[in-house]
Protein backbone atom coordinates (compact mmCIF):
# COMPACT_ATOMS: atom_id res chain seq x y z
CA UNK A 1 0.00 0.00 0.00
CA UNK A 2 1.29 3.18 -0.88
CA UNK A 3 0.80 5.84 1.46
CA UNK A 4 2.37 9.32 -0.05
CA UNK A 5 2.44 12.10 2.48
CA UNK A 6 3.99 15.70 1.41
CA UNK A 7 4.98 17.79 4.58
CA UNK A 8 3.08 20.66 3.43
CA UNK A 9 0.08 21.11 1.43
CA UNK A 10 1.87 22.00 -1.55
CA UNK A 11 3.46 18.38 -0.90
CA UNK A 12 0.56 16.73 -1.29
CA UNK A 13 -0.88 18.25 -3.78
CA UNK A 14 2.12 17.57 -6.22
CA UNK A 15 2.49 14.27 -5.26
CA UNK A 16 -1.17 13.51 -6.63
CA UNK A 17 -0.20 15.84 -9.45
CA UNK A 18 2.82 13.65 -10.29
CA UNK A 19 0.33 10.82 -10.60
CA UNK A 20 -2.36 12.58 -12.49
CA UNK A 21 0.03 12.61 -15.24
CA UNK A 22 0.49 9.47 -16.11
CA UNK A 23 -2.44 6.68 -17.56
CA UNK A 24 -4.33 4.22 -16.97
CA UNK A 25 -2.95 1.56 -19.44
CA UNK A 26 -4.71 -2.04 -19.18
CA UNK A 27 -3.87 -5.32 -20.80
CA UNK A 28 -7.41 -6.72 -22.66
CA UNK A 29 -9.48 -8.39 -19.72
CA UNK A 30 -9.28 -12.14 -19.72
CA UNK A 31 -12.11 -13.62 -22.33
CA UNK A 32 -15.41 -13.74 -20.47
CA UNK A 33 -16.02 -16.75 -22.07
CA UNK A 34 -13.19 -18.69 -20.27
CA UNK A 35 -14.33 -17.47 -16.48
CA UNK A 36 -15.06 -20.21 -13.89
CA UNK A 37 -18.08 -17.90 -13.13
CA UNK A 38 -19.93 -20.24 -11.46
CA UNK A 39 -16.72 -20.96 -9.40
CA UNK A 40 -14.03 -18.12 -9.51
CA UNK A 41 -10.96 -19.21 -8.39
CA UNK A 42 -8.73 -18.70 -5.19
CA UNK A 43 -7.77 -14.96 -4.86
CA UNK A 44 -4.12 -15.32 -3.21
CA UNK A 45 -2.69 -14.27 -6.79
CA UNK A 46 -5.48 -12.21 -8.50
CA UNK A 47 -4.01 -11.35 -11.18
CA UNK A 48 -3.77 -14.94 -12.45
CA UNK A 49 -7.41 -15.64 -11.25
CA UNK A 50 -11.44 -15.11 -12.44
CA UNK A 51 -12.66 -12.48 -10.44
CA UNK A 52 -16.15 -12.57 -8.91
CA UNK A 53 -18.82 -10.75 -11.29
CA UNK A 54 -21.60 -9.41 -8.99
CA UNK A 55 -23.93 -6.49 -9.55
CA UNK A 56 -24.43 -3.76 -6.57
CA UNK A 57 -25.66 -0.74 -5.61
CA UNK A 58 -22.90 1.31 -3.91
CA UNK A 59 -24.86 2.66 -0.63
CA UNK A 60 -21.64 5.10 0.64
CA UNK A 61 -17.95 6.10 -0.36
CA UNK A 62 -15.84 7.90 1.37
CA UNK A 63 -13.44 10.30 0.78
CA UNK A 64 -15.30 11.36 -1.98
CA UNK A 65 -12.06 12.46 -4.17
CA UNK A 66 -8.09 13.37 -3.76
CA UNK A 67 -9.13 16.71 -2.34
CA UNK A 68 -11.32 15.23 0.45
CA UNK A 69 -8.56 12.26 1.03
CA UNK A 70 -5.18 14.98 0.76
CA UNK A 71 -7.15 16.88 3.52
CA UNK A 72 -7.60 14.43 6.05
CA UNK A 73 -4.22 12.85 5.40
CA UNK A 74 -2.65 16.18 6.39
CA UNK A 75 -4.84 17.03 9.22
CA UNK A 76 -3.62 13.16 10.14
CA UNK A 77 0.31 13.98 9.77
CA UNK A 78 0.05 17.04 11.62
CA UNK A 79 -1.76 15.05 15.32
CA UNK A 80 0.49 11.90 14.40
CA UNK A 81 4.29 13.24 13.10
CA UNK A 82 5.55 10.05 15.33
CA UNK A 83 3.83 8.11 12.58
CA UNK A 84 6.18 9.98 9.64
CA UNK A 85 9.16 7.63 8.11
CA UNK A 86 11.18 10.55 9.12
CA UNK A 87 11.42 14.22 9.88
CA UNK A 88 9.31 16.35 6.92
CA UNK A 89 9.92 13.00 4.90
CA UNK A 90 6.72 12.21 2.19
CA UNK A 91 5.88 8.86 3.47
CA UNK A 92 4.35 6.94 6.95
CA UNK A 93 5.78 4.55 8.48
CA UNK A 94 4.16 1.12 7.71
CA UNK A 95 2.31 1.38 11.89
CA UNK A 96 1.03 4.93 10.42
CA UNK A 97 0.00 3.67 7.05
CA UNK A 98 -2.13 1.02 9.22
CA UNK A 99 -3.37 3.58 12.01
CA UNK A 100 -4.43 6.41 9.37
CA UNK A 101 -6.36 3.35 7.45
CA UNK A 102 -8.12 2.18 10.49
CA UNK A 103 -8.76 5.94 11.42
CA UNK A 104 -10.17 6.66 7.82
CA UNK A 105 -12.53 4.27 8.03
CA UNK A 106 -14.03 4.40 11.61
CA UNK A 107 -17.45 2.96 11.77
CA UNK A 108 -17.97 2.86 7.76
CA UNK A 109 -16.55 -1.10 7.07
CA UNK A 110 -17.46 -4.11 8.33
CA UNK A 111 -15.41 -6.02 11.33
CA UNK A 112 -14.44 -8.21 8.60
CA UNK A 113 -12.58 -5.60 6.78
CA UNK A 114 -11.45 -4.03 9.81
CA UNK A 115 -9.68 -7.28 11.06
CA UNK A 116 -7.78 -7.13 7.50
CA UNK A 117 -6.49 -3.43 8.30
CA UNK A 118 -5.61 -4.46 11.49
CA UNK A 119 -3.94 -8.22 10.51
CA UNK A 120 -1.81 -6.25 7.34
CA UNK A 121 -3.41 -7.77 4.99
CA UNK A 122 -4.15 -5.16 2.24
CA UNK A 123 -0.23 -4.71 2.21
CA UNK A 124 0.25 -7.73 -0.09
CA UNK A 125 -2.61 -6.49 -2.76
CA UNK A 126 -1.59 -5.46 -5.90
CA UNK A 127 -4.32 -3.61 -6.48
CA UNK A 128 -3.65 -0.40 -3.89
CA UNK A 129 -0.70 1.02 -6.02
CA UNK A 130 -2.55 4.32 -5.23
CA UNK A 131 -1.09 7.63 -3.69
CA UNK A 132 -5.18 8.28 -2.69
CA UNK A 133 -7.93 5.48 -2.16
CA UNK A 134 -11.51 5.16 -0.86
CA UNK A 135 -13.36 2.82 1.05
CA UNK A 136 -16.75 2.36 -0.96
CA UNK A 137 -19.78 -0.11 0.69
CA UNK A 138 -21.82 -2.29 -2.10
CA UNK A 139 -25.26 -3.70 -1.88
CA UNK A 140 -24.80 -6.43 -3.77
CA UNK A 141 -28.41 -6.98 -6.23
CA UNK A 142 -27.41 -9.70 -8.25
CA UNK A 143 -24.52 -12.22 -8.47
CA UNK A 144 -23.40 -14.42 -10.73
CA UNK A 145 -20.46 -16.31 -8.62
CA UNK A 146 -22.03 -17.07 -5.33
CA UNK A 147 -24.73 -16.34 -2.77
CA UNK A 148 -24.06 -12.44 -2.31
CA UNK A 149 -27.63 -10.76 -3.03
CA UNK A 150 -28.77 -9.02 -0.32
CA UNK A 151 -25.22 -8.57 1.76
CA UNK A 152 -23.19 -5.69 1.76
CA UNK A 153 -19.13 -6.11 0.38
CA UNK A 154 -16.82 -3.32 1.30
CA UNK A 155 -14.53 -2.30 -1.60
CA UNK A 156 -11.00 -0.25 -1.39
CA UNK A 157 -9.55 1.46 -4.56
CA UNK A 158 -7.92 4.22 -5.66
CA UNK A 159 -9.05 8.17 -6.58
CA UNK A 160 -6.36 9.05 -9.03
CA UNK A 161 -6.46 8.08 -12.87
CA UNK A 162 -3.43 6.84 -13.27
CA UNK A 163 -4.02 3.74 -10.61
CA UNK A 164 -7.21 2.03 -13.33
CA UNK A 165 -9.20 2.61 -10.38
CA UNK A 166 -13.05 3.39 -10.78
CA UNK A 167 -14.39 6.03 -9.40
CA UNK A 168 -17.76 5.35 -7.82
CA UNK A 169 -20.66 7.44 -7.02
CA UNK A 170 -23.39 6.83 -4.39
CA UNK A 171 -26.26 5.57 -5.46
CA UNK A 172 -25.22 4.06 -9.12
CA UNK A 173 -25.44 0.59 -9.84
CA UNK A 174 -22.40 -1.50 -11.30
CA UNK A 175 -20.89 -4.35 -12.66
CA UNK A 176 -18.33 -6.07 -10.52
CA UNK A 177 -15.35 -7.99 -11.17
CA UNK A 178 -14.03 -8.12 -8.08
CA UNK A 179 -11.23 -9.82 -6.15
CA UNK A 180 -11.34 -10.55 -2.25
CA UNK A 181 -8.06 -9.45 -0.04
CA UNK A 182 -9.01 -10.29 3.28
CA UNK A 183 -11.55 -8.65 4.59
CA UNK A 184 -11.92 -5.93 1.39
CA UNK A 185 -13.03 -6.45 -2.45
CA UNK A 186 -10.54 -5.15 -4.65
CA UNK A 187 -11.59 -4.16 -8.42
CA UNK A 188 -10.30 -2.01 -11.08
CA UNK A 189 -10.92 -0.76 -14.68
CA UNK A 190 -9.05 -3.37 -16.04
CA UNK A 191 -10.86 -6.28 -14.71
CA UNK A 192 -14.47 -5.22 -16.32
CA UNK A 193 -16.03 -3.61 -13.75
CA UNK A 194 -18.46 -0.67 -15.03
CA UNK A 195 -21.23 0.85 -14.10
CA UNK A 196 -24.49 -1.10 -15.05
CA UNK A 197 -26.29 0.79 -17.47
CA UNK A 198 -22.83 0.45 -20.20
CA UNK A 199 -22.38 -3.14 -18.89
CA UNK A 200 -25.63 -4.75 -19.97
CA UNK A 201 -24.24 -6.64 -22.87
CA UNK A 202 -21.69 -7.86 -20.21
CA UNK A 203 -24.64 -9.01 -17.99
CA UNK A 204 -26.65 -10.89 -20.29
CA UNK A 205 -23.30 -13.09 -21.37
CA UNK A 206 -23.09 -13.37 -17.55
CA UNK A 207 -25.93 -15.12 -17.15
CA UNK A 208 -26.45 -17.11 -19.83
CA UNK A 209 -22.95 -18.50 -17.93
CA UNK A 210 -24.39 -18.71 -14.58
CA UNK A 211 -27.54 -20.25 -15.61
CA UNK A 212 -26.09 -22.79 -18.48
CA UNK A 213 -27.01 -21.40 -21.42
CA UNK A 214 -25.07 -20.86 -24.67
CA UNK A 215 -23.07 -17.25 -24.22
CA UNK A 216 -22.15 -15.35 -26.83
CA UNK A 217 -18.86 -16.13 -29.00
CA UNK A 218 -15.34 -14.64 -28.54
CA UNK A 219 -12.22 -14.80 -30.78
CA UNK A 220 -8.96 -13.61 -28.73
CA UNK A 221 -5.24 -14.41 -29.41
CA UNK A 222 -2.15 -12.91 -29.98
CA UNK A 223 -0.31 -10.84 -32.99
CA UNK A 224 2.81 -10.54 -34.44
CA UNK A 225 4.04 -7.90 -34.78
CA UNK A 226 2.57 -6.38 -31.44
CA UNK A 227 1.96 -3.08 -33.44
CA UNK A 228 -0.35 -3.78 -36.11
CA UNK A 229 -3.94 -3.25 -35.42
CA UNK A 230 -6.84 -5.62 -36.02
CA UNK A 231 -10.11 -6.00 -38.29
CA UNK A 232 -12.96 -8.08 -37.53
CA UNK A 233 -15.34 -8.50 -40.14
CA UNK A 234 -18.78 -10.24 -40.05
CA UNK A 235 -22.22 -9.78 -38.88
CA UNK A 236 -23.04 -6.98 -37.68
CA UNK A 237 -20.39 -4.95 -39.46
CA UNK A 238 -16.48 -4.72 -38.77
CA UNK A 239 -14.97 -3.27 -35.73
CA UNK A 240 -11.25 -2.81 -35.50
CA UNK A 241 -8.50 -2.42 -32.08
CA UNK A 242 -5.29 -2.20 -31.61
CA UNK A 243 -3.36 -4.94 -29.57
CA UNK A 244 -2.25 -4.51 -26.03
CA UNK A 245 1.42 -3.72 -25.43
CA UNK A 246 2.11 -7.35 -24.78
CA UNK A 247 0.34 -8.42 -28.47
CA UNK A 248 -3.12 -9.62 -27.03
CA UNK A 249 -6.46 -8.66 -28.56
CA UNK A 250 -10.47 -9.72 -27.59
CA UNK A 251 -13.55 -9.36 -29.95
CA UNK A 252 -16.18 -10.53 -27.61
CA UNK A 253 -20.13 -10.39 -27.79
CA UNK A 254 -20.03 -12.23 -31.45
CA UNK A 255 -23.29 -12.99 -32.54
CA UNK A 256 -23.44 -16.81 -34.52
CA UNK A 257 -21.46 -16.55 -38.38
CA UNK A 258 -18.77 -16.35 -40.74
CA UNK A 259 -16.09 -13.69 -39.97
CA UNK A 260 -12.69 -12.40 -41.07
CA UNK A 261 -9.61 -11.10 -39.24
CA UNK A 262 -8.13 -8.52 -41.68
CA UNK A 263 -5.03 -6.23 -40.83
CA UNK A 264 -5.95 -2.76 -40.82
CA UNK A 265 -3.13 -1.66 -42.61
CA UNK A 266 -2.45 -2.16 -45.82
CA UNK A 267 0.61 -3.88 -47.06
CA UNK A 268 -0.19 -6.69 -44.93
CA UNK A 269 -0.93 -10.81 -45.04
CA UNK A 270 -2.70 -12.87 -41.99
CA UNK A 271 -1.67 -16.25 -41.16
CA UNK A 272 -3.69 -18.12 -38.88
CA UNK A 273 -2.59 -21.66 -38.95
CA UNK A 274 -3.78 -24.19 -38.45
CA UNK A 275 -7.66 -21.91 -38.87
CA UNK A 276 -8.86 -20.89 -41.85
CA UNK A 277 -10.39 -18.11 -42.98
CA UNK A 278 -13.71 -17.19 -42.70
CA UNK A 279 -13.66 -18.50 -38.66
CA UNK A 280 -17.17 -19.44 -38.09
CA UNK A 281 -18.29 -18.47 -34.77
CA UNK A 282 -21.22 -20.04 -32.81
CA UNK A 283 -20.09 -19.93 -29.25
CA UNK A 284 -17.60 -20.11 -26.26
CA UNK A 285 -13.91 -19.35 -27.17
CA UNK A 286 -11.73 -19.67 -29.96
CA UNK A 287 -8.03 -18.36 -29.52
CA UNK A 288 -6.84 -17.59 -33.10
CA UNK A 289 -2.77 -16.36 -33.01
CA UNK A 290 -2.15 -13.73 -35.88
CA UNK A 291 1.23 -13.74 -37.92
CA UNK A 292 1.33 -11.00 -39.68
CA UNK A 293 3.84 -10.72 -42.85
CA UNK A 294 4.51 -7.55 -45.61
CA UNK A 295 3.09 -8.07 -48.85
Amino acid sequence: MIVGMGATRPGVAGLLAAATALACVCAPPRPLCLSTVSRPGPTKDPIHQDPAWFVGKVVSTYPANESEFSRILLDFRERHPEFLLRPLSLYLTPEGQKRFLIELAGDRISQEALQSIIAGELDRSRFLRSVSYALTRIEVTEDFSGGRVGTTVDMIGGLGPADCSVHFEQGVSYLFAAYKQGGFWTTSKCSGTDESLHAQSTIAALRELRDNRRPPGTIFGSIDPHTLAVRLVGPGGARELAPSHNGRYVFDKLESGDYQLEPSAPGWTFDIAPWTLPIHVNAGCMEVDIRATRR
